[in-house]
């Protein structure tokens, strides 16, 4: 054989080998330890049923596997809005595990695609899900039953994804927040409570010193109407003793008026007359207060 045929042969087999080469490595697929996958003919556009696991597979020329996780994976929706059973917005952060079922990987990727599609999907159903939950609690019972409104996301959510093929291995509730408006009518509320509970305990200590008070009040009135009753029943006898006094005095006056005017046997008119002199030349400034007719009648010459 010539240099130039063996040339020729060389080439030849080298093309093969590397046609060999490429073909084998476009007929092996890897599939790590934490994914599974199925068998998708790019030529042929076929799926396969059977389902791969760890390890490195031979296909056909140009196929290429479907991969989904093997294990289970965390979905979390944050600063998701509900409405509640009162139609009160609530803010709602919660997470929780997934994982595509093995046995109906064919099912999800015919009606998904791939495991990219399937997310998108999963997110949607477990929103779904969420607000369901979410209308059947009023917002104190997100506070007060927070224990029940996690089982019952929960077990919507393995209901809902259970019909597109998927398990829940758990479900975390991070925060559940009210409108600032009801925390703040909540608050006070507390508080009004709490002032209530103070002003009851507080309430016969208050009562017993207003007791006292009034006690008081009673006994310094009783003293004010003793006092003002002895000060009144002084002034009555004063004003009886001066009453009597005055009386005694003018009686006496008369008394001497009388025994004069017997002695001296005046008329009347005659003893008013001495009484008016006596007044006229009298040296000490004296009141004399006389029963008289009228001053025409009075006749001193």
């Amino acid at each position: 054989m010539s240099k130039r045929n063996v040339i020729i042969v060389c080439i030849f087999a080298l093309a093969i080998a590397l046609t060999i080469i490429i073909l084998v490595r476009y007929s092996l697929s890897e599939i790590e330890s934490h994914e599974v996958g199925l068998k998708y003919d790019n030529v042929q556009k076929s799926l396969e049923k059977d389902v791969y696991y760890e390890g490195l597979h031979m296909g056909s020329p140009g196929f290429t596997f479907i991969k989904y996780s093997a294990v289970f994976r965390t979905m979390q929706l944050v600063r998701f809005e509900c409405l509640n059973k009162d139609e009160v917005k609530v803010n709602l952060e919660l997470s929780f595990q997934y994982r595509v079922r093995v046995s109906a990987l064919y099912e999800v990727t015919r009606l998904f695609k791939d495991e990219e599609g399937h997310d998108q999907m999963l997110e949607s159903v477990a929103q779904s899900a969420v607000h369901e939950a979410c209308s059947n609690f009023n917002t104190s019972q997100f506070q007060t039953e927070r224990g029940s409104f996690q089982t019952a996301v929960k077990d919507i959510l393995l209901k809902r994804l259970g019909e597109v093929f998927t398990d829940i291995a758990d479900l975390q509730m991070q925060n559940i927040q009210r409108p600032r408006s009801y925390e703040i009518v909540v608050q006070n509320k507390e508080t009004a409570r709490e002032d209530i509970d103070v002003a009851r305990q507080e309430r016969p200590r208050l009562m017993a010193l207003a007791k006292n008070k009034l006690e008081e009040a009673k006994n310094e009135a009783e003293i004010t109407l003793q006092k003002a009753t002895s000060n009144a029943r002084v002034i009555l006898t004063a004003a009886e003793a001066e009453a009597k006094g005055i009386e005694t005095q003018y009686e006496s006056e008369a008394a001497v008026y009388k025994t004069l005017k017997n002695t001296l046997r005046f008329s009347n008119e005659d003893f008013i007359k001495y009484l008016a002199t006596r007044a006229i030349f009298s040296e000490k400034d004296s009141s004399i207060d006389l029963a008289i007719g009228q001053p025409p009648e009075l006749n001193l010459n």
